[in-house]
């Protein structure tokens, strides 16, 4: 796959101080065959005038009609790509320059269709890196715990997306929505070390206030009921933030409450019935030995 076409999609909204350093680090990259599409989403300040300054015949921009959301926009960025693979940047973060090397390594090495990687994260008054995980494929039981996969560190075939696209609905998670539906029917890997800085600002949706929060993971739970049907441990995840977010808005979540209960409980007594089954088991064939 060396030299295929990576389509390359960023959605931008008001975002004239960090949208220049978040394209040169896309056409900057050491994959050099790659498409730039930048979506602006009815930006009302400069960053039209700072994309259109950028001379590169890899860069191409879409103006939407009307501000639709992220997801909408890289939606049709979607819609526009040329390439095999897609890949996706926020408009103020920066990837490091081998990023889509190593992606497109590790894709191949895994067999997978979807790959994301680390992020090293700039929050106002610290940093870190995340997620810690084991490179290579990824359990999709790893993806329904937490949030891991972020969307400027995804990569994947073209024909994920034509089966999954974003949902304009989700203010938030939007991320964690997608790979948990796309993941299901495709081999998803992580890659090893950082790919990207990304920059948490002060109006990042990353920081939503509680009544956000709580708003999202509600949808979730709701959009996602045949996930929590076959893996409760995701129905707890998402009741367990549900609750922090109510305490935190002065709301009693005593429904929660009960509900983790007797989640928790039926899990304890079907881990109880499979050890049952495996002594069970061992002692036939103890039996049988003799």
């Amino acid at each position: 796959m060396k030299e295929c076409l990576i389509s390359v999609i960023i959605p931008v909204y008001n975002r004239e101080k960090t949208i220049e350093r978040a394209i040169r680090s896309v056409l900057d990259q050491t994959w050099r065959n790659l498409e730039l599409i930048v979506v602006d989403d009815c930006s009302s300040d400069a960053s039209a005038a700072v994309t259109a300054g950028i001379a590169d015949e890899r860069l191409r921009v879409i103006k939407l009609e009307k501000n639709s959301g992220a997801c909408a926009a890289r939606n049709r960025g979607i819609d526009e790509a040329k390439g095999e693979i897609l890949a996706f940047q926020d408009s103020d973060d920066c990837w490091l320059p081998d990023k889509l090397e190593r992606q497109m390594a590790c894709l191949d090495s895994c067999g997978a269709d979807i790959v994301f990687g680390q992020m090293r994260r700039h929050f106002p008054d610290k940093e870190d890196i995340f997620p810690e995980l084991t490179p290579g494929v990824v359990p999709y039981e790893t993806l329904i715990r937490r949030p891991v996969a972020g969307t400027p560190t995804i990569l994947a075939r073209r024909a994920v997306f034509d089966e999954e696209r974003f949902d304009p609905q989700m203010r938030r998670k939007q991320d964690f929505d997608w790979i948990i539906r796309a993941a299901k029917t495709h081999v998803t890997a992580f890659s090893e070390g950082p790919v990207i800085d990304t920059y948490i600002q002060e109006d990042s949706i990353t920081l939503l206030g509680a009544e956000k929060q709580l708003q999202n993971h509600q949808m979730l739970l709701e959009k996602h009921r045949d996930i929590c049907r076959e893996y409760p441990v995701f129905e707890v995840m998402l009741l367990k933030r549900i609750v922090m977010n109510k305490k935190a808005l002065g709301l009693n979540p005593a429904r929660e409450y009960r509900r983790i209960a007797a989640l928790e409980k039926s899990g304890r007594a079907c881990a109880k019935a499979v050890l049952a089954s495996l002594r069970l088991m061992g002692a036939a064939d103890r039996f049988r030995r003799r």
